[in-house]
C-alpha cells in the first residue's frame, strides 16, 4: 500500500483492539461522497453497531465554525475491511489486504510459536509450565485452610460454641472471645456467663 492508512489501539467493550480512523479511510478509498453522509450512511445501511464494530470520539477543529465539534469514528479493522470491499475499486483491495496483514501481524505477536526442535526453548516451556504448576499449588495450600473451615460450618448449620468457632478460625478461645467483646457482639454478665448480643 503506498500510503498505509495508521492502525491504533482502543478499548471496545473492555478489549483492546486495532481500529482506523474512518476518516483517512474515507480519504484513502477515495470516495466521491463526502464522509459524514458516507460513514452514517453505511453504519445505518449494514446495521454495525457502535461500541462493538466502532466507536466515536467527539473532536473539537481549530478551523470548525463556531467551534463545533466533529465526529471522530475509529472502526475496527472488520468493520474496515468490509467498508473497503464495498466501494469495491483498486483501493479497496489494496486496503484490504493492508488489514488482514495488520491482523495476521497481532495474532503473531500475541502467539509466538516454540521451536519444539530446540532443547533449550523445550526446557524453557518446561520451566514456565512448573513455574505455573507451583504457583497454582500455592494458591492451593493457601485456600486449603479455608475451605476446611467452611465445610466444618456447613457440617454444625452455624450451631457450635464460642471455643469451636476459636478452633475452627485458628484463634485462641480467649482471643477470639476478647475479639467479640471489643467489637460488643457479646458481653459478660456479672456473674461470669457471656451473652450474645443479636445482630440485625
Amino acid at each position: 500500500m503506498e500510503k498505509p492508512i495508521a492502525i491504533q489501539h482502543n478499548t471496545i467493550k473492555h478489549e483492546t483492539v486495532q481500529t482506523v480512523n474512518a476518516r483517512e479511510l474515507h480519504a484513502f478509498l477515495e470516495v466521491n461522497s463526502n464522509f459524514r453522509d458516507w460513514i452514517k450512511n453505511r453504519i445505518k445501511e449494514y446495521n454495525f453497531q457502535e461500541n462493538q464494530d466502532f466507536i466515536i470520539f467527539a473532536k473539537i477543529l481549530a478551523k470548525s465554525l463556531r467551534g463545533r465539534p466533529s465526529m471522530e469514528y475509529h472502526l475496527t479493522l472488520d468493520m474496515a475491511k468490509e467498508l473497503s470491499m464495498l466501494e469495491r475499486n483498486e483501493k479497496s483491495k489494496e486496503a484490504r489486504q493492508y488489514f488482514i496483514e495488520c491482523e495476521r501481524h497481532v495474532k503473531q505477536v500475541v502467539t509466538p510459536q516454540i521451536d519444539y526442535s530446540s532443547s533449550q526453548a523445550m526446557i524453557g516451556f518446561l520451566n514456565y509450565l512448573q513455574g505455573q504448576i507451583n504457583q497454582k499449588d500455592t494458591i492451593i495450600e493457601d485456600l486449603k485452610p479455608k475451605a476446611m473451615a467452611l465445610e466444618s460450618l456447613q457440617r454444625h448449620n452455624g450451631l457450635f460454641g464460642l471455643t469451636e468457632a476459636a478452633k475452627i478460625l485458628e484463634m485462641q478461645p480467649k482471643q477470639f472471645i476478647l475479639f467479640l467483646q471489643q467489637k460488643g457482639w457479646v458481653y459478660r454478665r456479672t456473674f461470669g456467663a457471656l451473652n450474645m448480643r443479636m445482630m440485625p
